[in-house]
C-alpha cells in the first residue's frame, strides 16, 4: 500500500507551522511548499513505494504534471536502471499530488480564518473588548489552545466557543484545520455582556 500522500501533505503543513504563534498565511505557505520535496522523498524510500505510489496515484488530476515532468527531467533511463526510472517517476507524481494537496489545505486555513475573523465580528457587539480584523492577529498552534476546558457550544462550521469566562477569566474561539493546525483567539472578557454571546 502507498504512503498516504494527502497525509504528506498534511504533514508538511502542520511541520511549517513549528514554532509559528501568531499566524502568518505567507509565511506558512512558504514553508509548506519548501517541505513538499521532504515529503516527496519520504514517500519513495523503497522500490515497493514507487510502485505503490504509481498504481494508486498516477490517477490523481494533479500527476499530470508529473508525467510532464518525467519528460523534461533530464536523464535518459537504460532498460537496465528501469527501478532508478520508477523511483523518479514516482518522485514526480508524489511531489506533484503532495504540491496540489499542500495548496487545498493552505486555502482551507485561509477559509477557516476568515470564518473566525466573521465569527469575532459577530460577537464584537457583545463585548467592549476590540476584536481582531485581521488573520494575523490569530494564534496558530498544533494542539487546541484550550482543549481542557469544556466549551460552551460549537458552530455548523467546528467552531469552538468559549464564551463563559471559563477560560481563565477570558473567552476564546478555535477552530481546526484540514491540515490539524488550530487557529484561535483569545481575550479578556470586558464586561458581563459577552455572557450574551
Amino acid at each position: 500500500m502507498a504512503k498516504d500522500l494527502e497525509s504528506a501533505a498534511a504533514d508538511a503543513v502542520y511541520e511549517a507551522a513549528y514554532g509559528m504563534t501568531e499566524l502568518d498565511l505567507d509565511k506558512l505557505g512558504e514553508e509548506a511548499r519548501e517541505r513538499v520535496h521532504i515529503e516527496a522523498d519520504n514517500a519513495v524510500i523503497y522500490n515497493s513505494d514507487a510502485l505503490a505510489i504509481i498504481n494508486e496515484y498516477e490517477g490523481h488530476p494533479a500527476a499530470r504534471v508529473a508525467e510532464e515532468e518525467a519528460d523534461d527531467f533530464g536523464e535518459v533511463f537504460k532498460a537496465s536502471d528501469w527501478q532508478k526510472a520508477q523511483t523518479t517517476y514516482a518522485y514526480l507524481i508524489a511531489r506533484a499530488v503532495i504540491g496540489a494537496c499542500v495548496e487545498e489545505q493552505l486555502m482551507d486555513i485561509t477559509a477557516k480564518a476568515e470564518h473566525l475573523l466573521d465569527v469575532l465580528g459577530s460577537l464584537q457587539r457583545y463585548s467592549r473588548a476590540v476584536l481582531p480584523s485581521d488573520e494575523r492577529e490569530l494564534t496558530v498552534s498544533r494542539d487546541c489552545p484550550h482543549g481542557w476546558a469544556a466549551h460552551d457550544r460549537e458552530d455548523d462550521e467546528g467552531t469552538y466557543f468559549w464564551t463563559s469566562e471559563q477560560v481563565d477569566g477570558c473567552n476564546a474561539v478555535a477552530i481546526q484545520t484540514e491540515s490539524g493546525l488550530w487557529l484561535s483567539y483569545t481575550w479578556q472578557a470586558s464586561d458581563k455582556a459577552t455572557r450574551a454571546a
